[in-house]
């Protein structure tokens, strides 16, 4: 049985294609009540993109700033919290957009106003000459005005294949204070980049994979001191040929840890890794551990396997975690006939119990095969927002491949679009388009007693106009027959302000246009 979430009284689910192209989510933070996001994509021809994008808690996308240079590469760190720091927005990341002869990326600090109408790009330096850093994600503690970032540093040389974890602190004036390469004191070669979370107001734990299961943790102060490192050796055969699995951990006080990681299923094989949770010491003592189940058959298909690619710890002191679960749907005669993913969620209590754990799919898209969540944040009435990305259900152009976009799924406390879901959540979505030129203006602007609307290229036949104001509320619906590409809006009787005006079809819908009416 599924949960009816096409009436969704406390979420909603919304797909937005950013730019028409292959996107990738990377994270999600809830700002002075406003949703700030992240993602990348092949644009312009091909050539690498960013863009942070600004939201309300209603999923209405308010402003995107692309960062783009022709021929110069950029990548806003994937890991990389997006954090308020002195009234800016900071995050981590690389570019070569100033590296003139090797074109290789490198590691800055991007700063952004709220407004997301300017960015400053603060380069940190690297030693030795010739390597690069990639900027992973960072920490801001307040109290000092420092800014401490994780990295991973690379030799260009080819022949020097040992990859470095490095923290370099930077202050409030952009002054590098000190820069730190983790020797890694194991004989385990480091196989993936972890977690960088604070456990005290001057100190942080950072996390490694090494080797194919164990994973590696150190702990220093913000004045560049070696606290304590651990080894944690884990037997999991299902990692021994997977690489793509990041470990993950949420702050913490003192010096225990809480993070999520994988054990065997009953296959003892990479497409079937369970998620278990844990807190310990950093000495290994185990302090409690959920393992969340291993559940095979969810609406008559197999699962087969679980990620996850963030944990963060809650207002009321619970862990959530999204990731992606893997499903094989079989032929009769049990040969694979198509396997598609889901989006992951799960919420353990305090104390490691489990309260809940959600499977997401949008039922249209199941045949396209691909859906999952990237990170989560939570609002301030203890709302859920899970990002991620889904198959495309509208080509950008007819008869072309189906790329990804950017999935946002908004819930309860309890993972639930409407209360009292079950484990295998149905969603229904509407993609909102961004950047496809010309699909809707709105004139004149400012403008009094007439409000003009007019649209070029859209996916299917338009079905409505809707004009809301800045908190929500419809003040104006219009049905369109679908055969012209205007209509006009008698919008004398509207108090001056400014307004929202989106154009809808059967599923997709427009970027909201701001419109200003004055006396």
């Amino acid at each position: 049985m599924h949960a009816n979430t096409e009436l969704a009284a406390q979420g909603w689910a919304k797909v937005y294609e950013i730019y028409p192209a292959l996107e990738d989510v990377h994270r999600l933070s809830i700002i002075d009540g406003e949703l700030f996001l992240s993602s990348s994509c092949a644009c312009h021809d091909g050539e690498e993109c960013s863009f942070i994008s600004k939201l309300d808690t209603a999923g209405n996308i308010l402003k995107t700033y692309e960062l783009y240079k022709k021929g110069r590469r950029i990548q806003l760190g994937y890991l990389s919290q997006i954090l308020q720091v002195d009234n800016q927005l900071m995050m981590t990341g690389d570019d070569s957009w100033d590296n003139d002869t090797l074109n290789l990326q490198t590691q800055y600090l991007y700063k952004f106003d709220k407004n997301l109408d300017t960015v400053e790009r603060i380069h940190i330096p690297v030693e030795p000459k010739g390597w690069v850093q990639y900027g992973n994600n960072l920490l801001s503690f307040e109290k000092e005005n420092l800014i401490v970032t994780m990295t991973l540093k690379r030799s260009p040389d080819p022949k020097v294949i040992k990859d470095r974890i490095n923290i370099t602190v930077v202050n409030g004036n952009n002054e590098l204070m000190w820069s730190y390469d983790y020797n890694n004191p194991t004989i385990y070669l480091l196989k993936a980049v972890g977690s960088i979370v604070k456990n005290s107001d001057t100190s942080f734990v950072v996390s490694m994979r090494v080797g194919w299961a164990n994973i590696q943790y150190f702990s220093m102060n913000t004045k560049g001191k070696l606290l304590w490192e651990y080894t944690e050796k884990k037997d999991v055969e299902g990692l021994v040929m997977e690489g793509g699995h990041l470990q993950q951990m949420a702050s913490t006080e003192g010096t225990d840890i809480v993070r999520a990681w994988y054990y065997d299923g009953q296959f003892k094989s990479t497409g079937d890794l369970e998620v278990e949770v844990s807190r310990l010491s950093n000495k290994g003592e185990l302090k409690w551990q959920c393992k969340l189940p291993a559940t095979y058959y969810l609406d008559s298909i197999q699962k087969a396997g679980k990620g996850v690619w963030q944990l963060i710890k809650t207002k009321n002191g619970d862990y959530v975690g999204v990731g992606e679960a893997i499903y094989f749907h079989y032929n009769p005669n049990w040969s694979t006939k198509f396997y598609y993913n889901t989006g992951y969620a799960f919420r353990v209590g305090s104390d490691g119990s489990l309260k809940w754990e959600r499977y997401f799919y949008d039922k249209p898209k199941q045949k396209y095969g691909w859906q999952y969540f990237f990170s989560v944040a939570e609002g301030d009435d203890g709302s859920l927002y899970f990002a991620g990305n889904i198959a495309d259900s509208i080509p950008n152009v007819p008869g072309s491949t189906l790329n990804g976009n950017i999935w946002l799924v908004k819930t309860g406390p309890d993972g639930c679009l409407t209360p009292g879901c079950d484990s295998l959540v149905s969603v229904s979505t509407k993609k909102v388009l961004n950047r496809h030129p010309d699909i809707l203006r709105v004139y004149p602007n400012p403008g009094s007693s007439e409000l003009n609307i007019s649209w070029g290229d859209v996916p299917s036949l338009p079905q409505r106009i809707e004009l809301r104001s800045l908190n929500g509320s419809m003040v104006y619906k219009e049905k369109l027959s679908g055969i012209d590409d205007r209509t006009t809006i008698h919008a004398a009787h509207l108090p001056p302000g400014m307004y929202l005006v989106t154009l809808h079809g059967q599923d997709w819908q427009s970027l909201p246009q701001k419109w200003v009416k004055i006396e």
